[in-house]
């Protein structure tokens, strides 16, 4: 009997789609990750994920939690249909097993990481392919190859030094030596040859990849040829043959690699005795062949090839469904048998598919060729009937449908519509058109739907699907309604009502009707008629506690429109009710908690006690003075699990209410611990804290004002940069731009105040001699005004607020570009080329603006000797001095700036010419009134005295 112990049994699959690292190997944690992902559970995956990262587990397991994410990246990009995204996710899962490598290049599991890194730059090489092909522009295209080609280029010559430092470490007393060796080999050339997949097969660059790939397998054969690895190689041979268009050398390195079967006894039914990484390997190389026959369209007799090649398999290898590709070579088979019309083997085939592998790759396979059976897809409907049976069609397309794959999925309900006859068939029928009109509505095509629902309650009026199909069908005409209105649409929403209560008077969804038609008038902000609709539903009602929310909302949302509307009396008169509403739904709710039982009415009855005990603790929190232990005693009555995504929201109103009682530094402690709990479920809902953090920041601010105002200059500096970092935090999460747009005038300020400027001073060419002790908070309202205009926001304030900072920062380049483009753009200089009285009278802050411009253009143009730049720095100075009353501030600025910049001109004549004038005029200048007497003398000094 021959054996196999003589081969070296190293398992590296090409085209492995997920880590099987020893290290990432606590059983519990990546394992179940993995499963998470293979069975396509990818939000819990993701989950599990930010749960480890941010737990106090070793740092190797955290390395290996991430490796597995970032293939799940990879995985959900795949899904997507993202090829470049997918190419990118491959990019940062390589990087992330490299830096994993280089910690403990050594190390036991290093050179399985390697293997994985190789796997990885197979799915790298197809995700080029797939991105070059959806690229159309030629030169992007060569870009991209560009790119993947120098990636591979680093990856090959990194695994050729591999490959010579580890041969150099072969000892040959010592057969474990030669691992790394043998495995470094065979990954140099399944790199060479996942690199040809860059470029076109028929390409030189290509062929020579190819060519290059086949060399070093050659060698790596003929020193390794009795290796269960060596067989492996075989394969990734034959893809080079496919590649180079040699399909019958590429079938025979498949054969060759099928013929390891041969080195072990067969027993007397002909089985070979082989073991599981060996099967592994054959599995590997029959699904190769298979698919390598499948693409050879000119053979007529491909199908009964692939179906001999199957029987051959599963006539000779043990458990062949057990191994690696088992069922890719069943699923192989089963087609061959659609193709070819035997439709009972096709079915049987399909069926086993689905009940080896009911959520995986193959299962799902065989429900496709189940509804291509149904559907007459292949050639299933050469031998009449599929024999598909009902309950099975219905089965895969509500599968199909949640699949995504809608399109599959509406053919298959085509299909049992069609083959339904008689009533005994028609819940199918009915079944159908309900996954139909799902289908449709997830597409928002609501009409569509619309019909697919109302063909159900017309034609299978007695089904059990009927009154649900009503239900949706007036779902469909309020979504419609909602878009434009029309009396046709609100004809059908109350007929549909109408049927709903008279025909199914029973259904669950009855008592519903009154609360959609009050949401409805909400919806369109007829919050009066809401709430008079809301008031109207009966006590005894299944929906009347959320009636009651409704209205007390109404009355809510109409108390802020006349606050809006300076309506103060009628204001108070409504928050008052509203409160008062919620106060009574408080007990009510409490009341319901006691006596309900069914867990989706508990657990709707939970959820409305939290939105209105959150509701009620806004209110009192909003009143003067604050009721902040009435918010705490509101929110004792709310039980939350620890990982609650709402814990936020009752952090934020317990922040809220020590704040208001002033007891800031308790808010802030409490603040601090909020985000840390957050931190520790992986981010969490941080936008109530965010909401909350402004409320902090203006709180540090009058605490810093006031200790300014007593002298405390230290203290008030400190809370000011407090209240920095939560300005910055409410700013994160700003929904209005109002709002951002005051929080980033407010750290300008701040600024100021942290630098010792006083509140007077209006612009940085007032103080052209600071040196800022504080950079970091103009810095950091600089990037908000930035993000405000990358959002759109057309506010020229804000672009003139933004040229001021950088003025303050001393970036005059970048000043200049921002505050030209805003004086363009308000037109402030006419087309004579004055200054246009009209804008600047209307816009007064303009001028000042543009003096900031002059003096960023002149200081600009000093710095990059920029004798243009200075030229035009004069043009503005003049244009404010003769557009500005004589003795203002601007005119005396801008006399300042143009006898500054004259002299940087070295235009000294002028600037005398000008300086004498002022001496007659002026002798005691501005008579210090804003801080140039003694610059105009020193300017004296240098026009008398210019610099060489």
């Amino acid at each position: 009997m021959k054996q196999l112990l003589s081969l070296l049994l190293i398992s590296l699959c090409a085209g492995t789609a997920l880590a099987q690292s020893p290290a990432v190997l606590s059983k519990s944690n990546t394992d179940f990750m993995r499963g998470l992902i293979n069975y396509r559970y990818y939000d819990l995956a993701e989950g599990l994920a930010k749960s480890i990262g941010t737990s106090s587990l070793a740092d190797v397991e955290k390395s290996n939690i991430a490796i597995l994410a970032s293939d799940l990246a990879r995985v959900k990009q795949r899904v997507e249909g993202n090829a470049a995204g997918e190419k990118d996710a491959i990019i940062a899962a390589i990087k992330l097993r490299e830096a994993s490598i280089e910690k403990a290049p050594e190390a036991a599991d290093s050179d399985q990481l390697r293997a994985e890194v190789t796997d990885q730059y197979g799915n790298l090489a197809n995700a080029y392919k797939d991105t070059l092909a959806e690229e159309k522009d030629p030169k992007k295209q060569a870009d991209l190859r560009k790119e993947g080609d120098a990636l591979f280029d680093i990856a090959i010559k990194a695994m050729a030094a591999q490959k010579t430092l580890t041969e150099g470490k072969r000892v040959e007393s010592q057969p474990e030596t030669n691992i790394p060796f043998v495995i470094a080999f065979f990954n140099l050339g399944r790199l060479r040859y996942y690199r040809s997949l860059l470029f076109a097969p028929d390409s030189l660059e290509g062929k020579h990849a190819n060519e290059q790939a086949l060399e070093s397998l050659d060698e790596f054969d003929l020193e390794f040829g009795d290796l269960l690895v060596a067989f492996e190689a075989k394969l990734i041979v034959s893809l080079c043959h496919k590649q180079l268009g040699k399909t019958e050398d590429a079938i025979a390195a498949v054969d060759e690699a099928i013929a390891l079967r041969t080195r072990v006894d067969q027993d007397s039914k002909g089985v070979y005795k082989v073991e599981g990484d060996a099967a592994s390997v054959i599995s590997k190389a029959f699904a190769q062949k298979l698919s390598l026959l499948k693409d050879v369209d000119a053979d007529e007799q491909r199908w009964d090839k692939i179906l001999a090649s199957a029987k051959d398999y599963f006539a000779t290898i043990p458990n062949p469904l057990r191994a690696e590709m088992g069922l890719a070579v069943l699923a192989a088979a089963t087609e061959a048998h659609l193709m070819k019309g035997e439709t009972a083997e096709a079915k049987s085939g399909s069926e086993k598919l689905i009940e080896e592998d009911p959520k995986g790759r193959w299962g799902y396979r065989g429900q496709q060729m189940l509804a291509e059976l149904a559907t007459g897809g292949g050639n299933a409907g050469a031998s009449g009937k599929s024999g598909v049976d009902m309950t099975q069609l219905i089965g895969i397309a509500n599968s199909l449908a949640a699949s995504g794959e809608s399109e599959k999925a509406l053919s298959m309900c085509r299909e049992i519509v069609r083959r339904t006859s008689g009533p005994d068939e028609a819940k199918f029928a009915a079944e159908a058109m309900m996954v139909t009109g799902v289908i449709f509505a997830q597409r928002k095509w609501f009409e569509e739907a619309s019909l697919a629902y109302e063909s159900v309650y017309k034609r299978h009026a007695k089904s059990t699907f009927a009154p649900e199909a009503v239900w949706r069908a007036l779902n469909c005409y309020i979504e419609l309604n909602g878009e434009l209105p029309l009396p046709y649409w609100k004809r059908l929403i109350d007929e549909r009502s109408k049927l709903l209560r008279e025909t199914y008077a029973d259904n669950a969804h009855v008592p519903d009707l009154q609360l959609i038609e009050a949401q409805q008038l909400e919806k369109a902000s007829k919050f009066d008629k809401a709430a008079e609709a809301y008031e109207k539903i009966p006590a005894d009602s299944t929906v009347a506690l959320q009636a009651r929310f409704g209205a007390a909302n109404c009355y809510l949302k109409l108390g802020r429109k006349s606050e809006v509307a300076k309506q103060a009396a009628e204001a108070k008169v409504l928050i008052e009710k509203a409160k008062t509403s919620f106060r009574v739904l408080v007990g009510e709710i409490d009341k319901s908690k006691t006596t309900t039982t069914e867990a989706k009415m508990k657990a709707r009855i939970t959820d409305m006690d939290f939105r209105v005990r959150v509701a009620l603790a806004n209110l009192y929190l909003q009143e003067k003075p604050p009721q902040a232990a009435e918010v705490e005693s509101l929110l004792k009555g709310i039980q939350l699990k620890d990982d609650d995504p709402n814990n936020s929201v009752i952090w934020a109103l317990r922040i809220g209410a020590l704040a208001s009682q002033d007891r800031l530094d308790d808010a802030v402690s409490m603040f601090d611990a909020a985000l840390q709990n957050l931190a520790k479920q992986g981010g969490g809902n941080q936008r109530p804290l965010s909401s909350i953090a402004g409320t902090i920041a203006q709180k540090l601010d009058e605490r810093a004002a006031a200790a300014s105002k007593g002298g405390l200059r230290s203290q008030a500096n400190d809370n000011w940069r407090r209240a920095v970092s939560y300005y910055l935090r409410s700013a994160e999460r700003a929904t209005n731009s109002d709002d951002a747009i005051q929080i980033a005038d407010r750290l300008f300020v701040i600024g100021l105040k942290l630098n010792g400027i006083e509140d007077k001073v209006e612009a940085f060419y007032e103080v052209p001699d600071l040196k800022l002790t504080d950079i970091a908070t103009f810095e950091q309202a600089v990037e908000l005004y930035d993000k405000l205009l990358q959002a759109g926001a057309t506010n020229y304030r804000i672009k003139l607020a933004r040229g001021r900072a950088l003025g303050f920062l001393k970036r005059w380049s970048e000043c200049v570009a921002m505050l030209s483009d805003c004086i363009a753009e308000m037109k402030l200089v006419d087309a004579k080329g004055r200054l246009n009285q009209q804008v600047w009278t209307q816009k007064s802050e303009l001028i000042s603006s543009y003096l900031e411009l002059g003096f960023a253009m002149r200081n600009n143009g000093v710095e990059a000797s920029d004798k243009a730049l200075l030229a035009r720095a004069s043009d503005v100075f003049d244009r404010v001095f003769v557009g500005m009353a004589k003795d203002s501030k601007p005119w005396w600025f801008a006399q300042f700036g143009q006898l500054r910049t004259l002299i940087d001109r070295g235009v000294y004549n002028e600037a005398d010419v000008m300086m004498r004038n002022l001496d007659r005029s002026s002798p005691d200048y501005d008579n210090d009134r804003f801080k140039l007497k003694l610059k105009f003398a020193q300017l004296k000094l240098e026009i008398k005295a210019p610099k060489k």
